[in-house]
């Protein structure tokens, strides 16, 4: 009977969170934690989403620290993760997680590579992105649209901010030869 009990339970915060209620999924989260009912990824995944769609870094901290133990066992609960982060504006952490992601051996997915790859087009993390480009071409998710379309808009932010950093140089330079400083 427990586990038909989770489901409910999971069904409900999901279709709050889906349907624009986050807050809902939260408050109903911290329910399910006062009862004796044991959270699992299912769970975690909804209120991690829900957390980040709210922009609420505390409250995914804090779900972080429950989990910690058992995170990078389940694929979708580690991406939900590492997506709360970028959203939350923690990009540089996301970039750790999914670091770490690959090291224990976790099987990625397409999403994991995407969200992966836009966090670093997000901070021009050029040789992480490469390093992740490479990852991805060994794991033949390149023909995937959606990380094809992350690995595009990465090559693009990246260009141009590379363009506008040396075109700011220039300028620097050129006023700098006629005296202003």
């Amino acid at each position: 009977m427990k586990g038909r009990y989770i489901v409910s339970w999971n069904n409900i915060i999901n279709a709050y969170r889906r349907h624009g209620f986050p807050q809902e999924a939260l408050k109903l989260f911290h329910q399910m934690q006062r009862t004796a009912l044991e959270p699992n990824h299912l769970t975690f995944s909804s209120v991690l989403s829900a957390c980040a769609k709210m922009g609420a870094l505390r409250l995914g901290k804090d779900i972080h620290h429950i989990m910690k133990r058992g995170i990078f066992s389940n694929v979708v609960v580690a991406t939900a993760l590492k997506d709360m982060y970028t959203k939350c504006g923690r990009v540089h952490k996301a970039i750790v997680l999914f670091g770490q992601m690959q090291r224990t051996g976790l099987q990625l997915n397409q999403f994991t590579f995407s969200t992966v790859v836009s966090a670093c087009a997000e901070i021009v993390a050029l040789k992480r992105g490469m390093d992740i480009h490479r990852s991805i071409m060994e794991s033949g998710f390149f023909s995937n649209v959606v990380v094809a379309t992350a690995l595009m808009d990465f090559t693009q932010n990246v260009e141009v901010r590379t363009r506008h950093a040396k075109f700011l140089t220039k300028c620097f330079k050129e006023m700098t030869s006629h005296g202003l400083q």
